[in-house]
């Protein structure tokens, strides 16, 4: 009985290791999400010259989606991703996966969006698009990182756990 006992309480620590390796691989999907949501965002405002709102709105990213539905009429970008950020900040909302430096580049994009005339907002989204594309090469060398320690973690643990029960 000890013996099953043990067993669960390694493999229940290895699991625990796994789902904290898995905020790492959140943040890669939610970074490859944005840029990819940037980049259909581009010929939206820059090609079609569309209202920031409709532009956020058909990104194809649910988080820029859902600033470009907080913007009701006299709402900035600004106020809009404030409010966003807010509501899917905290843990287990749509955005708790980014870093301080991922949030840090969204709040420029969202400060400076529509502001600007033409040019300036291409270089905006360029620049948002090489940063955050920076991030994100960042997020995925830590993702291995993440699985090998917090794995291994989980296992010892377990294992320490299940030595001293038996």
């Amino acid at each position: 009985m000890r013996w099953v006992l043990a067993l669960c309480v390694v493999a229940g620590c290895t699991l625990s290791g796994c789902a904290m390796a898995g905020a790492a691989r959140r943040r890669v999907r939610l970074l490859e999400a944005l840029i990819e949501g940037v980049r259909r965002m581009r010929p939206h405002m820059i090609g079609m010259f569309e209202p920031v709102k409709r532009a956020l709105e058909a990104s194809g990213c649910p988080i820029l989606e859902a600033v470009g539905g907080g913007m009701d009429p006299g709402v900035t970008a600004s106020a809009a991703w404030a409010r966003a950020r807010k509501a899917e900040g905290r843990r287990g909302g749509g955005i708790d996966a980014l870093s301080a430096e991922d949030l840090e580049i969204l709040d420029g994009l969202f400060e400076q969006l529509g502001e600007t005339g033409r040019d300036q907002q291409e270089l905006l989204l360029n620049g948002v698009c090489a940063a955050l594309q920076r991030n994100l090469e960042d997020a995925r060398r830590r993702v291995g990182e993440a699985d090998r320690l917090y794995i291994s973690l989980g296992a010892l643990t377990g294992l320490m756990i299940a030595l001293i029960l038996i």
